[in-house]
């Protein structure tokens, strides 16, 4: 399975803003291009953003996966041994991994991975919390948590999007996701274990924060987006919004919730690709019709030329989420 990636940049020549904007034009059309089984075209353009950055473990991962895939056995294997340098160790079980499974050093690098990542998981991953510069304990604080793709970690989003949600007033949470791949590489559990963490988080910021009760907003990419859709159905007086982001609408898992959903104040921001894989887009629909028919505000934005990636500038796609969810 390819690491789905958002983006982290590095410090280069270039100025700060240029690096970003790059670094996300190559992502974005990588993740496209593997989207649509180009993966030659995929290579080349993560290669171009791992040269942004060349401590980025999911690039260099995704980059394995597609090396494999075009059964490159000596490359895929060469990236493999990078990304287990940059800290991601789960991979024994990936299916895009199929044409090198029987490879000796794919065998041995397995072998090593797994040895350290017990390491990995023998830490404490806490969340990252973020608060506004002018923080007054006198004020209340709205809150908006943001849950990270598959195999990355809060690394994605702790960068521009700090600056961008705390300057409108929230606190920002970006959790680490529930199982851990690697020291740069997570994933999110079961639904029931993912809700414990953030209710956990609530719980613990309330004790050291004034917050807003009643505007807290979950967002979430990829695999975060998917775990956005269900914490949210199953908590609908908890969240004032939530924001999926290419995410996977689980009805089957949440008919229960759904008929038991009638809080007309939740609302949903959808954002999907045009080129996202048909399984995928279909959800997404169906969850903007469901929604809708518990009498819920929902708004599908998709992005024609986007597959399965983060689409557009994250400052402006949040900026219109907010909007939404936020209107009186």
């Amino acid at each position: 399975m390819i690491i789905f990636l958002f983006l982290v940049f590095a410090q280069t020549e270039l100025p700060e803003q240029s690096v970003r904007e790059l670094r996300r034009e190559y992502v974005q059309s990588g993740m496209t291009a593997y989207t649509e089984g180009n993966y030659r075209e995929a290579v080349l353009k993560l290669k171009k953003a791992f040269a942004f950055d060349n401590t980025d473990a999911p690039v260099a991962y995704n980059i394995a996966c597609c090396y494999s895939l075009m059964d490159m056995k000596d490359s895929a294997i060469s990236w493999i041994e990078r990304t287990i340098g940059l800290g991601t160790y789960d991979f024994s079980e990936d299916k895009d991994f199929d044409n090198i499974r029987k490879v000796k050093e794919f065998q041995e690098l397995t072998v090593q991975a797994e040895s350290l990542l017990v390491e990995a998981r023998g830490r404490e991953w806490p969340s990252c919390v973020f608060i506004p510069s002018d923080y007054d304990s006198k004020k209340f604080y709205p809150i908006l948590f943001m849950l990270h793709g598959y195999g990355t970690s809060p690394d994605d989003f702790t960068h521009e999007l700090v600056k961008f949600f705390t300057k409108k007033g929230f606190i920002y949470v970006v959790p680490y996701g529930t199982e851990v791949f690697g020291l740069s590489s997570f994933g999110w559990g079961s639904v029931e274990k993912v809700e414990d963490k953030i209710l956990s988080d609530i719980k613990d910021i309330r004790k050291k924060y004034s917050i807003d009760t009643t505007c807290i907003i979950l967002a979430g990419y990829s695999q975060g987006g998917g775990r956005t859709f269900s914490i949210a159905i199953r908590n609908p007086y908890l969240f004032r919004g939530a924001v999926s982001i290419a995410g996977y609408f689980d009805e089957e898992n949440l008919k229960d919730y759904l008929k038991e959903l009638d809080n007309k104040n939740l609302r949903f921001y959808i954002m999907i690709g045009g080129k996202e894989r048909k399984e995928m887009f279909k959800s997404n629909q169906r969850a903007m019709d469901l929604l809708r028919t518990h009498g819920l505000k929902v708004h599908l934005k998709v992005f024609p030329e986007v597959g399965h990636a983060f689409p557009g500038k994250p400052e402006e796609v949040f900026k219109k989420a907010l909007d939404f969810i936020l209107e009186k």
